[in-house]
Order: C-alpha cells, then structure tokens, then sequence
C-alpha cells in the first residue's frame, strides 16, 4: 500500500470515528480501511476489538452510543453495562487518536509532499511513550524494506572493486554479489538513510548512518567518488537518500 492510500484510508476511518455512536458493521469497516497500516494503530484496534467482544454480551440492539453521561446505575446489570462502555469508549479515543496521529504524520507538508517515504520516517521518529520501542522495531524493519533506494555504482577506469563482507546485515540493505570490473556497474539497495560522509582524509572515505560507522579505503590511484554528480571528496557532507529513488555513486580513477 502507498502512502496517499494509507492516508486516504486513515481519513475515511476518522469520519467513521468522530460519530457519537457506532456499531459492530461500523467497527468492522474501520478494521478493514486502517489494518496493518501502523503498529500502533494495530494495538489499538485489538484493545477495541477485546473490549466490543466483552460489551456484545451486554449490550441491547446494535448501536453503540459513545457516551455514557445519562446511561442509569441502578441494577448490579446497569453498573456492568456502563463499566465495560466506559472501557470501551476509553479504547476507542485511543484508536481515534492514533489513527489521528498516523495521519498527520503521513501526510507530508507541501514542501515534502514529493517524498514517498517522509511520512513513514516521521512516524517512527514520533512514537513515543511504551509502545514507542515496537512501534521504531516493528514499523522500521517493514519501513526499511518498502522505501529503500537504489544506487547505481559505476566504475570508471579503477580496478575491479570487490562487495565489502564487513557491512552489517541490514533490512533494505543489499550490496552487489559479484565484482564490478573496470566500466562495469552493479546496483545496490539501501534504506533511505541520512549519511554523513567525511571526504578529508586522504585515501579514505568515512561514512556514518544511524549507529553504524564505516571507513572505506580508496584506490590508490582515485581521481574522484561522486554521487548523483556531486563530489564526495576533499569536503564533509551530508547525503538525505530519501531526496530520490534512485541515485548514481561514480568511482573515477586515472
């Protein structure tokens, strides 16, 4: 699912959950349109689904009013009728806000609306609180495999360069299997990471993402290490993968 859909869906689902009443055909709908969008989202649906389950044995008719101000508290049977609406209405402002908050965070601004994968990484930047941890492990790892980038590395008069065996594994990260002879080129996929590439030291090219940090040495006889017609050498940059889907990283050597 791309992110206008998601978004698309999240929004019908809201209309459904800004009614003052709801039913189980209603609650169904909302399941099908948000399900397996977000983690977050997810859980609380499953904590709706767990609390309707308990208020269907209570409940009379098929509307949900959420409200329960003027319900009565008469009879032992009223007081368990409303404590379990109570609850249920508690899990229900949890799922109206998340599907909320997912939203918001999908929906790029104006100024981003071309990244397909901004939203996502916003989302994973804004989980917080106790499911702030599953939310980054569970919705990074799938994150990570549907917007990763792809790289074009070509060799230009260099010797045959060799795929590093040192580099973690990664999800969304693949390196070329085979060598890339002189002229040759391979195509890698990697995770729209921020890089920060450090091109100062002579021989070197240093580059660091997230918790992981590599130093990659170069030819000796390497004229230039451009990405997207850009020099890497001589110079501190940093590189937003997620500017483009696809990229080009150019090794020229005399």
């Amino acid at each position: 699912m791309n992110h206008h859909e998601a978004h698309k869906r999240l929004l019908a689902a809201q209309k459904l959950l800004l009614e003052l009443s709801t039913t189980r055909e209603k609650f169904n709908s909302i399941c099908v349109l948000i399900q397996g969008i977000n983690p977050a989202v997810d859980n609380a649906l499953a904590e709706c689904q767990r609390q309707l389950s308990t208020l269907d044995k209570l409940q009379d008719g098929d509307v949900i009013g959420l409200s329960a101000e003027h319900l009565p508290e008469n009879t032992e049977e009223e007081k368990r009728r409303k404590k379990w609406l109570l609850l249920f209405i508690h899990s229900w402002k949890q799922l109206k806000s998340e599907v909320a908050r997912v939203s918001q965070e999908i929906h790029a601004d104006p100024q981003t609306s071309g990244n397909t994968s901004s939203g996502w990484w916003r989302v994973l930047k804004g989980a917080k609180g106790p499911l702030g941890l599953v939310t980054v492990l569970a919705v990074g790892v799938v994150l990570m495999q549907q917007t990763s980038v792809q790289v074009t590395i070509q060799n230009k008069g260099c010797a045959t360069l060799y795929p590093s065996s040192s580099i973690p594994s990664i999800p969304g990260f693949s390196m070329p299997k085979d060598p890339i002879a002189s002229g040759g080129s391979a195509v890698m996929t990697i995770p729209p990471f921020v890089i920060s590439v450090d091109g100062t030291q002579s021989g070197a090219l240093a580059l660091t993402a997230l918790n992981y940090s590599f130093t990659f040495q170069l030819p000796s006889d390497i004229e230039d290490v451009r990405l997207n017609d850009t020099s890497l050498l001589g110079k501190k940059s940093e590189v937003h993968l997620s500017e483009q889907e696809k990229h080009t990283l150019t090794l020229s050597c005399s």
